[in-house]
């Protein structure tokens, strides 16, 4: 079983956080021992990264560039505790990207959104801890 005890981190810049939901709040039948990480650009441009991570590395070795530091510059979500079938299963819903969106800013909320309905129990838990420019990302 993968823990987090931390539920909110705040990185080396003032304005940049990380939310960590502990596998006790993800639906039952979707808890694994992965770890799926949104990396949450700070200012527009660019979309979503998205890691998953395996603490144990039988099902995600680590090798290469994924193994790298997280970003301080972005905001980040974490899942902790997911099944890689719920981990595939979100990707393959993933919204489409449009041309109009150039700052990527209704694809990355899409995408948060739809990890946070999927993932977790209870949806909207956690909002009151975070800071008001993080929720508008949500």
């Amino acid at each position: 079983m993968v823990r987090a005890s931390i539920t909110l981190i705040c990185m080396s810049s003032s304005h940049v956080y990380w939310h960590i939901y502990p596998q006790d709040q993800i639906k039952s039948e979707l808890r694994g021992n992965l770890v799926l990480v949104l990396e949450v650009p700070w200012a527009a441009g660019s979309p979503v990264i998205r890691r998953i991570v395996d603490p144990t590395g039988l099902d995600f070795p680590c090798t290469g560039a994924f193994c790298g530091v997280l970003r301080t510059d972005h905001h980040g979500i974490m899942y902790v505790g997911v099944n890689k079938s719920a981990a595939y299963d979100l990707m393959l819903a993933d919204p489409p990207m449009l041309l109009a969106d150039t700052s990527y800013a209704l694809y990355n909320r899409d995408i948060i959104r739809n990890a946070r309905n999927f993932f977790l129990i209870d949806p909207n838990r956690g909002f009151k801890a975070m800071p008001q420019h993080m929720i508008q990302l949500l």
